[in-house]
This record gives structure tokens, sequence and C-alpha cells, in this order.
């Protein structure tokens, strides 16, 4: 409908509608030619926040949020008025008084005065005299028969919170900035309310009724109250408290109403005694009774309904003689009235009993038909079939259970009716005061353990019966399946059973209570039906995942249910003894579920059970326990254990070394550490990957091969550099890794450290041997060319001055360390390398010892990392300046590395280094230096051979050209280098140059008269090369390439910024795919050819001999 003013004329829009009960499905409404109103649609990023808020919302509400309040019994008419007319009350809102009473109004009294009664109707009193005002009201009503947040100031917070929000939606702005799926944690709710709170405008004041604080603790019921009065001091506030007299909380300022001291409240007894007493015929009688009954309940309202209805039973006996006389002996303290009603009559029987027990340690409340049913069990199960009839009716089952209870149980009537004492106060004096003990002497000494066992046996007993009766009727492995038909069938057993999922569930649980509480339950374990409650578990579980595998052992299933308990209590086989099930073992299960009470006690009956290497039991749990942060922060949701890879494998990768050196402590379990999977990972590689140093360690030390490869060749050296892991890099390194073994694809541990951008693992890496000319190979920079020219190198800590060491300092060990500039020597040289040198300094040792495998001496170590002045020292002390070792390499080789050690160089040269010594390979010294200007002017004016061949064949010219080294490749032309010299496979420089896709060498070498046709030992043309790897830039200025207009002459230099990369001329190869357990450490080298692994060459003799490809090319 149109609002009367809303008038447009013909061709105007209007955004707005007042009114409703016009739609279509375009959303548009047309009215001749007079108007045209859009409905608005909202827009897509309100919405978006509106779901997000509502999100938010769900997360802090909880299941029986406000059933505490709905429980609650309706005041007795015309009772709780008087307190709205108190002056308390009155001046408790009255906004000009908060600077005289904070806002708080402090309600306290007895327990069963009525606290909660009164709580209840002065929160509907006030809602209904508020209501449509500027007020918000909000409220929460501790429930200590309830769940874990009913009774707890974390319930209480986010129920605040949750109310103020829905009764302010301009204030749920504040939700826009918590993320989804935020576990709530006191503060953040506190934060939030605060934030929510400024939103409201200041004259809008906000009432919160909490009742039963008492039911926290006193140090939250302090910071509550802190927190409120705060909160006050910004906002108009209104609380009111209602708790018993203990504890005492000191507030700054409030008013307080002591309950059961007031004489209006003393009158609402009076009116409560006067309508519900039933001989209203007899009004002397009557009168006597209201006043004994005013008398000795001293205010307490609990006693006064108990009692009147014990009176109106004795009336409609015919015992109306007797009825003063009964109240004469009726006691006047309120627990003591308890023991009376369990004690009188007929006396304590075994259904009161366990009514009792129910009620009292129930794993959760319990529905009217499921208590029916479960003390049915205890107490005549023979009639178990006969109690599931329809003819059983739901008034049945509340009479009986008013009965068995002797009329102190309820029915509480909120979303899900349960059943509860009538007050709190008989919880305290069955447990608290032991009442219960002293009505049923056996209770005495152990009331819960006892309690739980006669649980047990009533859960036992319904399971058994229902399981017979199901295995006559259906088929339960059929009920496993997922079929709509089937998941219905489900539904109605579970209907017509109503205590079937609590009975199964409850004999475990109940059971390892019990077993808690020191009540065997050996016995039980060893009779008990695994497959019997496997299957009725699986009636019940939604999820299919979920379900229990049929040959499921009784251990797996305690430690799935983390009953620890019982746990301790079986004599199971072992916990790593792999089963049935999706976890393997039961020691999975419970990392899996982080179940870490039952791992920890899966463990110390293990241990316990077997001989160890000198470790107690307590050392040994103590060890799991260290691991437990580390366990909660994997997530084992998705585990599946792999009977492949094994018990160790698995612990491995979960960084589970205080297991693992459990699992190796026994003399059952021999297991291989190098045993492999079906990818070849082994436990020690899982335990790289994850990092874990304390696992790799254990490993180690129980002789894990820190060589061994996988599949594709991943040591588990590879995989620490990949996932960034110093330290259990440097213990693999310690125990002997090699640092330089390539993949299969031939990436290093080098290029998984620079690549992920670790320069402390480079560091240490580089100062244990590795080099970068395999890493150049596979990120596409020439190797060396990643270090500066004027600066320090990237890779180490080369000292900026020359070191100087004195006698005196060398002889101690510690002053030795730190005379160096930097710490550089500590992390290239060993401390046996130290030791060494120290000892040649002192003439103890010969400067020609071979230290190492390898048989080089100390100068060629000294030499590769630039440490000039020692080598100095070391030569003077007659070093053999031209000793090779296996690798044939001599000190000047070593000297050509990624340090830029060019003084180094120099000083071995003039001491008469061989420029031309030929090392692994065949290669001189000029060969290594291709990628070092400086370096090889030095070398090329001292005499280096221009033209000197390697094993392969190949110049320097061949090396600088294929680094990409433009001033090195004029300056070798300049000297004499010939530029169309053939390797063995018959490629000129032009054709690596053309290869490699260097649009800049390959005109610079045109015009330096490289011949273009040239070809190699295969017939391929440097064009065809180019071709073949898809250089477009290349292939132009070959196949544009005029021999006669070149100018020979020409010296123009080609800069090295006309380069063009690789990553723009290639045509990138993906390497190839890599198994599942691979996949995690394989990558794609973008812009990087694939080359093979090696290829066999014949040379002019016809020799075959095999040539190396850059994957397996490793220079110093």
């Amino acid at each position: 409908m149109f609002r009367r003013d809303q008038v447009l004329e013909f061709g105007q829009t209007s955004t707005q509608f007042h009114g409703s009960g016009i739609q279509n499905h375009n959303g548009r409404l047309h009215a001749g030619r007079d108007i045209i109103i859009n409905s608005a649609t909202p827009k897509a990023d309100e919405s978006r926040d509106d779901l997000h808020r509502q999100e938010v919302l769900r997360s802090l509400r909880f299941e029986q949020m406000g059933s505490r309040q709905q429980s609650i019994k309706r005041a007795h008419a015309q009772t709780c008025q008087w307190f709205f007319e108190t002056r308390e009350y009155k001046s408790w809102l009255d906004t000009n008084k908060s600077q005289e009473h904070g806002g708080f109004l402090w309600i306290k009294g007895k327990p069963g005065v009525g606290k909660s009664t009164l709580m209840k109707v002065a929160l509907d009193h006030t809602s209904q005299t508020f209501h449509g005002g500027d007020s918000c009201i909000i409220s929460f009503f501790f429930n200590a028969r309830g769940n874990d947040l009913e009774r707890s100031t974390t319930g209480l917070y986010r129920a605040l919170l949750f109310q103020l929000l829905k009764a302010r939606p301009d204030s749920q702005i504040v939700l826009d900035t918590i993320e989804g799926g935020l576990q709530w944690s006191i503060e953040s709710i506190k934060q939030t309310f605060e934030r929510a709170l400024k939103k409201l405008d200041h004259q809008q004041q906000l009432i919160c009724f909490i009742d039963a604080l008492d039911e926290c603790k006193e140090q939250e019921i302090r910071e509550l109250v802190s927190w409120l009065d705060e909160l006050s001091c910004d906002h108009p506030l209104h609380a009111c408290l209602a708790t018993r007299h203990f504890p005492n909380i000191t507030i700054r300022k409030g008013l307080q109403i002591n309950l059961e001291s007031r004489q209006e409240h003393i009158q609402d007894i009076c009116c409560y005694v006067r309508d519900k007493l039933y001989f209203k015929d007899d009004r002397r009688l009557a009168t006597r009774i209201r006043v004994e009954l005013q008398t000795k309940a001293s205010g307490i309202f609990m006693w006064v309904v108990l009692v009147i209805d014990m009176l109106n039973r004795e009336y409609d006996s015919g015992q109306k003689h007797k009825i003063l006389e009964k109240i004469r002996e009726l006691p006047y303290d309120l627990h003591e009235l308890f023991r009376d009603i369990f004690t009188r009559g007929p006396g304590p029987s075994q259904g009161l009993l366990l009514c009792l027990q129910w009620i009292l340690f129930a794993k959760y409340p319990l529905t009217p038909r499921q208590l029916y049913l479960a003390i049915i069990s205890g107490t005549e199960p023979n009639y178990l079939v006969r109690c599931h009839s329809k003819e059983i009716s739901d008034d049945d089952v509340e009479r009986y259970i008013l009965n068995a209870s002797r009329g102190l149980a309820e029915i509480t009537k909120s979303w899900r009716w349960t059943v509860q004492f009538v007050h709190e106060s008989i919880k305290d004096f069955l447990v608290k005061e032991n009442g219960i003990g002293t009505i049923w002497a056996d209770l005495k000494t152990s009331l819960e353990g006892q309690s739980q066992e006669a649980l047990k046996r009533c859960c036992l007993q319904y399971q058994t019966t229902v399981y017979a009766l199901l295995r006559q009727t259906v088929s339960i492995a059929l009920l496993r399946r997922l079929l709509p038909e089937i998941v219905e069938h489900r539904k109605v057993i579970s209907r017509k059973y109503p205590f079937l999922e609590y009975a199964n569930d409850g004999v475990l649980f109940h059971a390892d209570q019990a077993e808690r509480h020191k009540i065997k339950q050996d016995a039980f374990l060893r009779q008990f039906s695994t497959e019997a409650w496997s299957k009725l578990q699986d009636v019940f579980e939604v999820r299919g995942a979920r379900w229990y595998w049929p040959n499921v052992s009784l251990l797996y299933v305690l430690t799935r249910k983390d009953y620890s308990a019982l746990i301790r209590a079986s004599s199971l086989h072992s916990c790593f003894d792999v089963e049935g099930g999706p976890y393997g073992s039961p020691v999975f299960v419970a990392l899996a579920t982080k179940n870490f009470a039952a791992l920890e006690s899966l463990l110390e009956v293990f241990v316990k059970r077997r001989t160890f290497d000198n470790m107690s039991c307590r050392d040994q749990i103590q060890l799991v326990r260290l691991d437990y942060d580390k366990m909660a922060k994997n997530n084992f949701r998705d585990f599946v254990f792999s009977r492949t890879r094994g018990v160790v494998s698995h612990l491995a990768e979960f960084g589970c070394s205080g297991i693992l050196e459990i699992y190796f402590s026994t003399s059952i379990y021999l297991s291989d550490p190098d045993s492999k999977d079906e990818d070849g990972w082994t436990p020690l590689s899982y335990a790289a990957r994850t990092g874990d140093v304390a696992t790799v360690r254990l490993l180690v030390d129980r002789h894990a091969c820190v060589n061994n490869r996988t599949g594709k060749g991943w040591m588990p050296l590879h995989l620490a550099s990949l996932k960034g892991h110093l330290e259990a890099a440097k213990l693999l390194i310690d125990r002997g890794a090699e640092v330089d073994m390539p993949t299969r694809d031939g990436k290093t541990p080098l290029y998984w450290a620079r690549k992920k951008k670790n320069l402390d693992l480079e560091k240490l890496l580089m100062g244990h041997g590795a080099v970068l000319e395999q890493v150049a190979i596979h990120d596409g920079t020439p190797p060396y060319e990643t270090v500066a020219k004027d600066e320090p190198p990237l890779y180490g800590t080369r000292p900026k001055a020359p070191l100087k060491f004195t006698k005196t300092s060398i002889n101690d060990d510690a002053k030795f360390r730190n005379t160096t500039t930097d710490r550089s020597m500590i992390i290239h040289l060993s401390r046996d390398q130290l030791e060494t040198i120290k000892l040649i300094l002192e003439g103890a040792a010969d400067a020609n010892t071979r230290y190492n495998d390898d048989g080089s001496t100390i100068l060629c170590s000294v030499s590769r990392y630039g440490y000039t002045e020692i080598a100095k020292r070391l030569l003077d002390r007659g070093a053999d300046i031209n000793a090779t070792g296996n690798q044939k390499k001599t000190p000047l080789h070593w000297s050509i590395s990624p340090y830029r050690n060019l003084e180094t160089v120099r000083l071995l040269l003039d001491r008469g280094a061989n420029v031309n010594a030929l090392g692994d390979h065949t290669e001189t010294p000029l060969h290594l230096a291709a990628w070092n200007m400086a370096i090889v002017r030095l070398l090329l004016d001292r005499g280096a051979n221009v033209n000197a061949l390697g094993d392969l064949a190949e110049t320097p010219l061949h090396k600088a050209a294929r680094y990409g080294h433009t001033e090195t490749i004029i300056l070798l032309i300049d000297r004499g280098a010939d530029v169309n010299a053939k390797a063995l496979d018959g490629k000129t420089v032009l054709h690596d140059a053309a290869e490699s896709g260097s649009m800049a060498i390959v005109k610079l070498l045109l015009d330096r008269g490289a011949d273009a046709d040239a070809k190699s030992m295969a017939g391929m043309t440097p064009l065809q090369l180019a071709t073949l790897k898809g250089h477009r830039k290349a292939m132009n200025i070959l196949r544009n390439h005029d021999p006669h207009t070149m100018d020979s002459s020409s010296n123009e230099e080609v800069s090295s910024d006309d380069e063009i990369s690789s990553s723009d001329e290639e045509v990138s190869l993906p390497d190839e795919e890599v198994s599942s357990s691979d996949e995690e450490v394989s990558s794609t080298n973008e812009g990087v050819p694939k080359v093979s692994t090696s290829v066999e060459t014949e040379n002019i003799h016809g020799v075959k001999r095999r040539r190396l490809t850059r994957d397996q090319y490793a220079p110093v």
C-alpha cells in the first residue's frame, strides 16, 4: 500500500516503497502512466557484511543459552510484586541517583529462599516497563546443572554480547572486523562488548540481570564485578546481581536486599501457604499451620514448597489428626528436610538411589524417557522390552520419575526436556555433605566410584538387550550404508530406542570414570564385545568417515574415545601394533584425535611392560610431554596410515621424537631406520622435511644414512634446505651429508636455499663446500655473477682486510678465533682445519699434510676462501704451491672461487704457481675464471694459454660464452682466442651462444668472425640450434647475417645491458612430474631448457667418451 503523500509525476522514480503486498519477478511495479516504483535492492557489499555479521552472531550463541531462565517456574500470583515498590529498586533505575549507588543492586539470600524466581519476575517486569524505549535489557541465569557454558563466565559474556548485538542491530558494525571462525576468549568478548556499547547513544541505558552468580569461582565473580564497574563509568549501566551470602564481595557503591529478612517476602510465603493448602474447610487448623510453617521456614521458600506438598498428601490419606504433630517433627534445616523425605515412608529403595545417581553423575542430563529406561535397566531389566511399548505415555513416564525421586526431581521444559533436581541445594546435600552416604552406608567411602559402576551396569544391560533385539530384526551391517532409506531406518531405531545411543557410549564412559575412582574394570574389559559396541556406535554416526572398521581392537576404541583410565587398566596388545582402521595403530589414533591423555596412558602401559635402555618410565613419558605443543600444531584431521611406510616413518614425519625414543628403546622393535617406502623416502627424509631437530638427531644416532636418496634423488639435506630448516641442515652436515650432491634433475641443497632466499642456510652450505655453479644453471643466473664486482661476496663473510695473526694469538685457540676481522673462518673452516693451521704455523705439523679424504692440503682450503695472509705464512712454512688432491686441483684452481680472491690468486702466481696446471676434467685456472674479468686478465698477463683445451676440448672462450660474460669474451678474443674452436661434440663458441639464446653474444661473435655455418658432430648449425630452442631474436640475427658486410676490424663492445634474458627467448620446459611423496619438493624451472644427464660423444680417434652436461658440472 502507498503512502497518501507519495505522488510522482510521469517518468519519475522512487527508491522508497512504504507498504507491502506487491511482489513480482523483476522487482518493479508498473502503475499505468502515473508511477514507477523500483524495489530497493541491497548492494553486494552490504549483503556480504550482513552475512558475515550473522555468522559471527551464530558463533556467540550456544545450546541451552536461555534454558535456565525458561526452566524457573512462574512465581505464585500476587508474590514478588512488593519488590518493585522498594526504595532500592526505584533508586537503582533512577539515573539521577547513579552516582550514589554506581548502578548496582545486589539481591542476597540463603539457598532455596527464592532468589531465582524473584530475578525472573524482575526481568519480566523491567522488560515490560521499558519496552519500546531507549533502554537495552540483557540477562544471564547461571545453571549449575547445565553444560560448561551454562555455568561459566565464558558463557555469561557470550550471552550478554549476543543479546546486546541483537537488541541494537546498529551496533553490529563492530563485527565487521572480526574474522569468521573466531574462537571466542573472555578478553575478545569483553573488547567487542565495549566497542558495541560505545555505539549506543549515551541516553540509552543498559540494564543487566545476572542470577546465581555464586555458581562460578570467587575470582571470576570479582573480575566480572570490576568489569561492570568500569563499564558504568563510560555509559549508563544498571546491574542487578543475585547470589548467596557467600562469597562476600565488597563493591565500591551499590544497593543490597537481604531477601529472607524482608517482611514482604515473609508475607509472600503466607500467601503461598494460604493458596496451596487443600484443607481450607478447617480455617482454625489452617491458621495454626500457617503460623507453624512461617516460624519454621525462616524465609526459605523451597522449604515451604516441599512441606506443603507433604502435608497435602497426609491430608489426602486421611491423616488430618497427625498434621500438627508432623509439622512439629519436621526439621528446620532444608538439608535435614531432604534427608527426612528420602528416608520417610517405605525407606530408601534401589529405584530412588538409581534416580539420584543418574541425575548426579550422568554424562549429560537425560530426557524423561531416557531416565525412565535407565532406571528400569538397573531395577527391572526383564521389563525392558515391554517398556518400549507405545502404551507407555509421557504422563506415565513423568509420574514414574516423580515417584522415584520422591518429588525432588522435575522436568525442565526448555527446547530439550531434561530431568533435574527441583533445586541445586539437593545436590549440595547429597554430594557436598555426603547426604547420600549417610542414607546408603555402602556409598559413604566411594560415592562417585560406586555410582559410576552402577550406571555402567545399567548401560551394559540396556545395550545388550537392544543389540539382541536388533540382530533378530535387522542387519546391523546394512545400517553402515548411507542410502536414504537406510538413513531413515537408523532414525527409526533412534526414536524407538531413545536410550540406546547414550547407553552404548556410556558403558565405556562410566567404566572409565569408575576406574578413575578405584573401581577395577579389568574383568569387564576382558568380557567386553568390541564388535557389538562398534556396530551400534556406527548406527548413530552420521559421517561415514568416522565409522569403526569391523576388526578394530578395544584398545583402538578406548584411544579414540580418550578413555585413559581404561587404557591403563587393560592388559591388551602394544599401542604400536598395526591393525584395522584408518589410523593404523592406537598411537596414531591418539595423535590424530589429539587425545594426549590417552596417548600418555598408551605409552605408560607400553613402557612399564617392557625393558628399556637406562631410562625410567617417568623420564620416557616426560620426553613425550615435551612434544605436546608441537603435536597440537600438526593437522592430523585427514591423516591415513600407510602400511607401506610403517610406524617409524609416520612418527618421524610428525616430529614425535619422544615417542620414537620409546619405540626404539624396546627390544621387540628392531626397526630399520633406513627402511624406504614406495617412493624411496626414509624416516630421515620425512624428519628433515619437517625440520624437527630432535627427531633428526635420534635417527642419525640410530645410524640412519644421511645420504639416502629418494626415487627422485632427494637426500634429507635437500628437503631440509627446501623447507628452510637451518638447525636440521646443520645437524645433517655435521653427520656427513653431501652438500653438493644434486637431485635427479640437478638441483643441489644450495639451489633451494638460494631460491628460498635463506641467507643463513646459504652461508652454512657455502661454508661447507657448496658451490654456485649448479645453482646458476637452474635459476638462469651465470655462476658467480650473483656477487657484485665492488662488494663483498653475498655468500659467506670473507674478511675485508688481511688477517693478522701473531704467534701468541695462534697458541690460544679462543684468541686465535677472535683475531679475525669477522667470524668468517669459523663459518668456512672446521675445527680440525683450524687446529691444522695452528700446528703448521707452530712448526708442529707438515705444511703439506693431507687433512681429509679428498687428499687436498690445508693451503687449498685457505686459498679457496681468500685468507691471503694465512696462505702466505703456509707457503713460508713450505707448503707445496702446486700440490693436488684427488680432484687434481692445485691451490690456484681452488682460489678461483665465488669469493673473488684476486689477492690470493696474485700471491700464488707470484710464488710460482703453474698458471696452466690441469685440474679436474683437465681444465686450467683460466677455464674456471671465465666468469671473472679481473682474474682472467691477471692469468693472461702471467702466461695463461688462451686456447687451452679442457677434457671436452672446450676452450676458456667456450666457458665465457656459456656464462654470458661479454667483457671476458672480448678480452679473450683480443688476446688471441680462436673464435671458431670446436669442442669434442663439434660445437663452436657460436653454437653455445645460440643454444643459450644470448642475442648480444651471438652478435658479438659474428662481428668477430665466428663461422655462422659451422656444423657440430650432430650436423647442427648455430641457426638450427637457436631454432630448436625457440630463441627468436638469436634466430633473426643468425638468419640476417651477411658475412660479406661484416666489419672484421670492429672492436665495438657490446654492453651486457643489451643482453636479452633467457626468460624472454626460451621456451619453458617443465620438470617431469614427481610422485606423491616428491611432489611437494619438486618445482618447474622456468626459462631453463631440460638437458639430459649425460651424452656420449666420439672424439677424433673414434673413442667414445662420456661428456658431462651442465647438470653434472661442478667446478670450484
